[in-house]
């Protein structure tokens, strides 16, 4: 009889401590699928490593921008993007956005300066033609609607956070 209830106390036991480890590994994945919803890989900060356009093809961006390089800073919390294009700040409106797809509208440079040797232009009229998005590791790929990449980014440690 002490061996049933032995048994029964064992088995009852050995349930408990299995549900219990399912429930927080339930739990984990929860808190895991949270964080990326919190911060999905698109959201921060991003530096221009790529660039092609008509004109533009197979120059580095280090000599198409000697200055400094355009960055992106992707905020979905306010559903901007906003950053700078290598002599001008820019901003725009993220309109619609899934794991592919993105619809900007554009914005509002915040002023003017006069740029020289540098394809401010021509990386605006670029980042405006992106349709479409993916993220490979501390990569940002932007493409047009018929996936032309047309710029590439790292990702880079976010100065506004």
């Amino acid at each position: 009889m002490n061996r049933i209830i032995g048994l029964i106390g064992l088995a009852s036991a050995l349930c408990i401590a299995g549900c219990k480890t399912q429930r927080i590994q339930q739990e984990s994945s929860a808190i895991e699928q949270t964080k990326e919803q919190v911060l999905p890989p698109v959201a921060g900060a991003w530096e221009l490593t790529y660039m092609k356009t008509e004109t533009i093809k197979d120059q580095a961006v280090g000599d198409l921008f000697p200055e400094k390089l355009p960055f992106l800073i992707v905020d979905l919390k306010e559903g901007t993007v906003f950053g700078e294009d290598g002599c001008n700040m820019y901003r725009g409106t993220i309109q619609k956005m899934d794991e592919a797809i993105v619809a900007i509208e554009p914005g509002v440079s915040s002023f003017k300066s006069p740029c020289e040797a540098v394809e401010d232009k021509a990386y605006k009229a670029a980042f405006w033609q992106v349709k479409r998005y993916k993220v490979d590791g501390d990569e940002l790929v932007l493409e047009t609607e018929d996936h032309q990449i047309v710029l590439k980014y790292k990702r880079i440690p976010n100065r506004y956070e």
